[in-house]
């Protein structure tokens, strides 16, 4: 293993860290949750997953209050970015479970009534670097992760992994990588190089992946998933009025894309998925996909 490796597995979440209910990450359900897990039954048939931009300037109210914009349509999963370690307090929302790392600024949101942790990780996607001369504020461009958390779906019986990611911004200009700025584009390329390693290393586990974040370049694609914006791409953006740089990538396309607005810069994307299977181990469907009763 290089010690850019060993490194990485000496991450604030350290190696594959497991279920355990006496971890304060792994949230105990309360009774808003027990009645959403009732009412599971009559909500089957689709995953909705949103990836949320919340500014990290915003002061405390409006980040809190961008946060409930995300989370009032009660999507199943959710990916932040911009997210830091002041403002893990913020992450108390009734009925979600969070996969929160002390650095990268990219957790993971799950609704405890369908889903149960079953591990996350961080992956380092690039390191300490310089800039271009004039690209940055601070030429010194800071680590970039991806946050990996895994979660037993209740109602498909599947393993979920939910892949939450911030890439290098100011890359991109007219749909192409900027020439003027070869270090940051040389970044970036290898960054969504090792994205694309997660992605995959999840998918051979043969896990439910969804991948969502900020990717900074209007038009990326993840080999064996589907872009959110895939047939949608005279859609407003996410960044901009046409900048489509927020996605969720994951099996198969999207049944509706809707973006939400907040106090911050970015649009947050909701994006629902039908589910490819149904699981019925939990009690919650009879074979054949029917409620049960």
């Amino acid at each position: 293993m290089t010690e850019k490796g060993q490194a990485a597995d000496r991450s604030p979440l350290g190696p594959w860290r497991h279920d355990d209910r006496r971890r304060p990450h792994a949230q105990v359900r309360d009774a808003a949750g027990h009645r959403e897990r009732a009412a599971l039954s009559t909500d089957v048939g689709h995953t909705d997953v949103v990836s949320a931009n919340i500014l990290c300037s915003l002061g405390r109210h409006d980040a809190r209050a961008a946060l409930d914009v995300v989370l009032a349509s009660r999507p199943d999963l959710v990916a932040l970015q911009e997210w830091g370690v002041s403002r893990r307090r913020l992450l108390r929302a009734a009925g979600y479970v969070w996969v929160a790392p002390l650095w990268g600024g990219c957790p993971v949101g799950a609704r405890t009534a369908r889903f149960e942790p079953a591990g996350s990780r961080i992956r380092v996607l690039g390191w300490w670097g310089w800039a271009d001369r004039g690209a940055r504020p601070v030429p010194l461009m800071p680590p970039r992760v991806a946050t990996v958390a895994r979660f037993r779906d209740a109602l498909t019986g599947t393993t979920v992994s939910v892949v939450s990611f911030h890439l290098t911004p100011g890359v991109q200009s007219g749909g192409l990588y900027r020439e003027d700025r070869p270090r940051l584009a040389a970044r970036h390329r290898s960054e969504v190089r090792r994205l694309r390693r997660v992605v995959q290393r999840e998918l051979a586990l043969g896990h439910v992946v969804h991948a969502a974040g900020d990717s900074n370049f209007d038009g990326l694609r993840l080999p064996g998933l589907t872009s959110a914006w895939e047939g949608r791409e005279d859609r407003p953006g996410t960044l901009g009025s046409h900048r489509k740089i927020d996605d969720v990538h994951g099996p198969g396309p999207a049944a509706s894309v809707t973006l939400l607005t907040s106090a911050s810069d970015h649009k947050a994307v909701l994006v629902r998925r039908r589910d490819a299977t149904v699981g019925v181990a939990s009690g919650l469907l009879r074979p054949g996909g029917r409620p049960a009763s």
